[in-house]
């Protein structure tokens, strides 16, 4: 890197060109590549010039720059593309102090900095490391004929930072559940699944809870579903699902296996179907049968659950003690009494 003076004498147009500071850096031994090199100088280069500035008391001399890589001018006037930290940080430097339109291109042979750079012996030094290139002497040359020159930044630039664009798609499996969620009435669930059947079905009333069933186990167990309906049908051991053996009936509904496929009790007794205590349309299940047993207690309730043919998954004893522990019933019958603060003990 080289600094020159260069004065015009506006009267009789003689220009005069002076070496004023000049500094060079060695290589680092790790591997750099070229444009990085360029680039410090570049960085380099700003550095002096705001020093420069600051001690000759001139702010009104115009400060312009060459550079012979034209992939660091490239860096310095890009406005899309983004580079990685290192680059950028040395932009933004650069940019701090100059404009883009202050930088110039100077091809290599006529770059008086490079025989500094390239261990240039002294008796070779030719005049332009005193005086600058020719076309700084000259009376006619003017800054305005070398400005305009658009340099880009190459898509396979290596400091150009990769941009990956990634598609998402969110398929939000409860969006249809979601519609039942401001009922609190099972019965109101259930006369509104049998209006929706009664559309396409004859006599819906067998199918209202096959459909509910359905419903509930594709939102929430559908990645069990895909796994048992494979060839070799085999659950994750992270399923919660995979120590209760489940199965696939011929009507497609998720129940429950075990060793009691012999028993003389009612094959939805045996293996019950699957459904998920979290779901809110189970919470609304679990309320009505909990009335239809008079309010009788945990045990009771989930006896009178399974009897029906369904199977709580995930945490079911905990629901069932939740709709019992806020029943407004249930906290009547079983309150416990209110008792007399005994008074103060008489004194002696």
């Amino acid at each position: 890197m080289c600094a020159y003076l260069r004065i015009v004498n506006q009267n009789s147009q003689q220009v005069s060109v002076t070496l004023i500071m000049g500094k060079s850096r060695v290589t680092p031994k790790r591997a750099v590549t070229i444009p990085i090199l360029e680039l410090q100088a570049a960085t380099l280069a700003v550095r002096v010039g705001d020093f420069l500035t600051q001690e000759l008391h001139k702010p009104e001399c115009q400060q312009h720059y060459w550079c012979d890589s034209k992939s660091v001018l490239g860096y310095i006037s890009n406005e899309a593309r983004r580079f990685h930290t290192y680059v950028c940080n040395r932009v933004q430097r650069i940019r701090d102090s100059t404009t883009p339109t202050q930088w110039n291109y100077i091809r290599t042979d006529e770059n008086p900095a490079d025989l500094a750079s390239r261990g240039t012996k002294v008796s070779q030094f030719s005049l332009s490391w005193l005086y600058g290139p020719e076309f700084l002497s000259d009376a006619s040359f003017s800054v305005s004929d070398l400005c305009g020159d658009n340099f880009k930044v190459h898509e396979d630039d290596p400091e150009v930072r990769k941009v990956v664009t990634l598609t998402t798609f969110s398929e939000d499996k409860l969006e249809f559940l979601r519609i039942f969620d401001k009922y609190s009435e099972w019965e109101r669930i259930w006369s509104i699944i049998r209006c929706i059947l009664s559309l396409t079905i004859t006599n819906p009333e067998d199918r209202i809870m096959h459909s509910i069933l359905i419903m509930l186990q594709k939102a929430y167990f559908s990645e069990e579903i895909d796994q048992l309906q494979q060839s070799v049908p085999q659950l994750k051991k992270t399923s919660v699902l995979y120590k209760l053996d489940p199965f696939i009936d011929q009507s497609g509904v998720l129940r429950v296996g075990g060793r009691l496929k012999n028993s003389l009790a009612p094959f939805s007794v045996n293996h019950p179907a699957v459904m998920p205590a979290k779901a809110h349309i189970t919470k609304l299940f679990a309320r009505s049968v909990h009335k239809e047993t008079a309010h009788q207690g945990r045990m009771a309730t989930i006896n009178a659950i399974r009897l029906k043919g369904v199977f709580l998954v995930s945490q079911g004893n905990r629901l069932v003690a939740s709709i019992i522990h806020h029943c407004v019933k249930c906290q009547r019958l079983r309150g416990s009494p209110m008792t007399q603060k005994l008074s103060d003990l008489p004194e002696e």
